[in-house]
């Protein structure tokens, strides 16, 4: 991420902060009292009560997990890449997202454990979505791998023989920071506003998948992306026969992509 060019990069740490809050805002208006935006806790809820004998609360939360799971492959099959491209499919993505998370708003007022599903389906296509245009780096619905990246890559830093990528905590420390923000004003909300609190989100991701689908240089990149793809790429067989430069021709259109986002960022008036 760090060879992306600077405007590309900030877009990504931006929106993958707003994404964080909108997680931890979430988390914490959970109305079962079951974690949604991670599953770490729940997993270890399900060991627990299979040893109880407590089957309910292992059908419970393992529905929930499995909710989740379910989310990240409709984001896997959606955004279809573990490297980032600029593609309408990411805006399309949260416009799903946030029809999610009306529904589970739904569900939590007649208290329907459905709701919960929803919003466990709703966290898992976003964090997928985020691991996949940032090439493993992002992930906006748990900090349990945020916190254990800072905390290697600042030690690493301290050795001489150092190969540390701290740029990378430019990227964590914020998002961290984001979903800290998310679950404070999270916690405000439902004090004040209890089950319509969760409208918040709704519009919030709602108003993400708006705002980057309406940018006039991702829609132009999007388009110019997807020409390049179309000239560079070849078939992947021919006669039956898998072509075998495949390999080579996927390294020069991720070359010439970023090339092209470099032209982007040096071209900053045509669309300020």
């Amino acid at each position: 991420m760090n060879n992306l060019p600077a405007r590309e990069f900030n877009t990504i740490v931006v929106g993958g902060v707003l994404l964080a809050a909108n997680a931890g805002y979430i988390n914490v208006v959970s109305m079962a009292g079951i974690t949604v935006s991670h599953v770490t806790g729940s997993v270890s809820r399900i060991g627990m009560s299979v040893f109880n004998g407590d089957f309910d609360t292992f059908a419970l939360v393992g529905s929930v997990v499995i909710c989740f799971m379910f989310g990240c492959f409709i984001s896997g099959y959606l955004v279809g890449d573990t490297k980032f491209r600029l593609s309408n499919m990411y805006g399309y993505t949260l416009f799903l997202e946030a029809g999610f998370l009306f529904a589970s708003y739904v569900f939590l007022k007649q208290e329907l454990i459905l709701g919960e599903w929803c919003a466990a389906f709703a966290m898992g296509l976003q964090n997928a979505m985020c691991t996949s245009y940032s090439g493993l780096v992002v992930r906006t619905t748990h900090m349990t791998g945020i916190a254990t990246d800072i905390g290697n890559i600042l030690g690493q830093s301290m050795r001489r023989d150092t190969k540390a990528e701290v740029w990378r905590v430019r990227v964590h420390a914020p998002l961290m920071a984001g979903f800290l923000v998310g679950g404070f004003v999270g916690q405000i909300g439902y004090n004040l506003l209890k089950t319509e609190c969760l409208l918040i989100p709704v519009a919030f991701t709602g108003g993400v998948a708006t705002l980057y689908l309406s940018l006039p240089w991702v829609k132009e990149a999007a388009k110019q992306i997807k020409i390049v793809e179309e000239l560079i790429v070849p078939a992947p067989e021919q006669d039956g026969v898998v072509n075998p430069h495949i390999p080579e021709y996927s390294k020069k259109l991720d070359t010439d992509m970023h090339q092209f986002l470099a032209d982007i960022e040096s071209d900053q008036s045509k669309y300020e």
